[in-house]
């Protein structure tokens, strides 16, 4: 629900314990002239493999049941070409929107934004380690290093590629407000 709602999308229905009829989450876009599209969000988490058929389906009549306008699937793995096959069907015959994202797209989005990296810290904590080796140091670029250590990451606006700038609570506010007047997404 964390990356959904980073992603810009509110959740009106959580996630319970027990059965869930093929709902885990609902999450809402606000869409033109003051609408609002609902997507019925289905996750599933395998230890190894790929999610096919027999783990996950999109039925039609669950966007009725729920009320929704579209499917929204987040998978962990890889899906099989007859679970995307079947997707694809559903959508075709009933004009329902359809979002899936496998391991490989949530992981690009994590990585390619600076909004998601407090979502890495705290869900993924040895990538954390991995992505942000510079929190080791105890030192900032700027020689004074008053307090803590902060990394900060942004988007280079000539590359468009996730940078870092480590700073200390002496230079830490002299760059964020140099990012923001230079409107650096960070």
């Amino acid at each position: 629900m964390a990356f959904v709602e980073i992603l810009g999308l509110d959740i009106e229905a959580r996630c319970a314990v027990g059965p869930d009829s093929g709902r885990d989450f609902i999450a809402s876009e606000n869409v033109r002239f003051g609408g609002k599209y609902r997507w019925l969000v289905s996750c599933k988490h395998r230890g190894s493999g790929t999610i096919g058929s027999s783990d996950d389906e999109a039925k039609d009549h669950r966007l009725r049941e729920f009320q929704c306008n579209g499917f929204m699937f987040i998978y962990n793995r890889p899906l099989t070409s007859g679970l995307l096959q079947s997707f694809e069907r559903v959508q075709a015959n009933t004009g329902a929107g359809l979002k899936v994202f496998t391991d490989r797209e949530i992981e690009s989005t994590l990585v390619g934004s600076p909004d998601f990296y407090l979502l890495i810290r705290q869900y993924f904590p040895k990538s954390w380690e991995r992505l942000a080796p510079a929190l080791q140091s105890n030192d900032c670029d700027c020689g004074h290093t008053a307090g803590s250590i902060y990394l900060i990451p942004f988007t280079d606006p000539r590359t468009r590629q996730v940078e870092h700038q480590l700073c200390c609570d002496y230079c830490g506010s002299h760059t964020t407000e140099a990012m923001r007047r230079e409107n650096v997404h960070y």
